[in-house]
């Protein structure tokens, strides 16, 4: 007689009936494939999760940020290669994890140094830092990291950071004490100042006419009202160079008196009311366009029909104002007895943002009007307005009347 048939698995017909030690041995021959089948897979998962890490957080920046990337760390493998002759490119430490294996925050603190003596500004060795920190957090320990630097490494590697406030400055002066330079590129230093009198020049300001032997286009017939409006969009808007270039025809409503401004350094649509000068130099520059037969697309066109792109308006902005001696070393800056910095489409916006201030604009308001998703920067401009005048509490009771009203004769601007 045959015997009972007990195990569910064997009524299933999964496998046959088998005594007791057999099925001892058959579980230990199983857990041991099933231990290395595990592994393979665990390890064949953690280098898909690797590349995937990398390629989550690609597809989360912007191409600007991932171009500045790129740039940082080529900068990172210069240094590789010339001071521990370890060849790098910079798409493999974009892209592969492996690729960080064996560092060390010996090796950041060194590339800091290395920076440092090459004369690169503050700015940039914090931001290189910063994008250093970035891909080893990727390569760092699990879970945001794909575990290729051990835990201890990585949190080494995060104390060697940038320099900021008073150890910035003393470390540009002793650099300049030792002629070592503190700024390498054209980037400035600092923004160009411009008065109320420089902007009232620039507003009317082009580049010259063409030569009479040059047959005039159709483009050149728009240019000193393209200016106008892109001047006045600048200064009275405090429009970001990118959100300048993005504008579209239909994004004027003449009617209304606004402007439809995608920001995209925060993802936002904003609708603002055009101000005075904007709006007459937006009348002139439409109907010429409307004379021309466009009525929708890009609001700045360049040569060859073409939507300008921020390279070129920053090149337009700057030729103008050396029309005016910005830039150039036969006009010296009279505030500062030295020649004046080339002119920048962000002066512009700097120079609306504390004029706005100085007419007693309140900071919720500035910060709506500039974009700023944070105070900080309108407190930061708040800074060097020449209103910004921190009242003292006590002032404010003696010189407040019994009517609850403060003295008239009291007028700075508080913060």
């Amino acid at each position: 007689m045959d015997d009972p048939i007990e195990s569910t698995r064997e009524q299933r017909g999964l496998i046959p009936h088998i005594g007791a030690d057999a099925q001892l041995a058959n579980s230990d021959t199983e857990r041991a494939v099933f231990e290395t089948a595990l592994l393979h897979a665990g390890r064949s998962a953690n280098k898909d999760r690797g590349a995937d890490v990398f390629a989550e957080y690609h597809a989360m920046c912007r191409p600007n940020t991932l171009k500045r990337h790129y740039y940082d760390l080529r900068c990172f493998c210069e240094f590789l290669l010339e001071q521990q002759h370890v060849h790098l490119a910079p798409q493999e430490l974009a892209t592969d994890a492996e690729s960080w294996r064996g560092m060390t925050y010996g090796l950041v603190a060194d590339f800091r140094a290395w920076m440092l003596r090459k004369g690169f500004s503050i700015g940039t060795i914090n931001n290189r830092i910063a994008t250093v920190h970035q891909y080893c957090r990727l390569a760092g320990p699990p879970p945001t990291g794909v575990g290729i630097i051990a835990e201890q490494e990585f949190t080494a590697i995060l104390t060697v950071s940038g320099y900021a406030g008073k150890v910035a400055r003393n470390i540009d002066q002793h650099r300049t004490r030792n002629h070592i330079p503190t700024r390498v590129g054209r980037k400035k230093a600092e923004y160009t100042a411009l008065t109320t009198q420089d902007v009232a020049r620039l507003q009317h300001s082009t580049s010259p006419p063409p030569p009479p032997e040059r047959i005039l286009r159709k483009h050149d017939e728009v240019l000193q009202a393209r200016d106008a409006v892109m001047w006045s969009l600048l200064d009275e808007h405090l429009l970001r160079v990118s959100e300048l270039v993005a504008l579209e025809i239909e994004d004027i409503d003449i009617d209304e008196l606004t402007i439809t401004v995608y920001r995209e350094k925060g993802d936002e649509t904003w609708v603002y009311e055009m101000g005075p000068q904007t709006e007459a130099n937006l009348r002139v520059y439409l109907k010429q366009l409307q004379e021309q037969g466009r009525e929708g697309g890009p609001l700045f066109l360049g040569y060859g029909g073409k939507q300008m792109t921020t390279s070129a308006i920053n090149k337009r902005i700057g030729k103008i104002g050396k029309q005016w001696g910005f830039g150039s070393t036969s006009s010296p800056d009279k505030s500062k007895g030295r020649p004046k910095q080339r002119l920048s489409p962000h002066d512009l916006r700097h120079h609306g943002a504390i004029a706005l201030l100085n007419e007693g604009t309140p900071l919720n308001a500035l910060q709506a009007i500039g974009g700023w998703r944070t105070p900080h920067m309108p407190l930061h401009y708040a800074k060097l307005s020449k209103n910004a005048v921190i009242r003292s509490p006590r002032r404010g009771k003696r010189q407040t009347g019994a009517s609850g009203q403060a003295s008239p004769d009291h007028k700075s601007a508080s913060i």
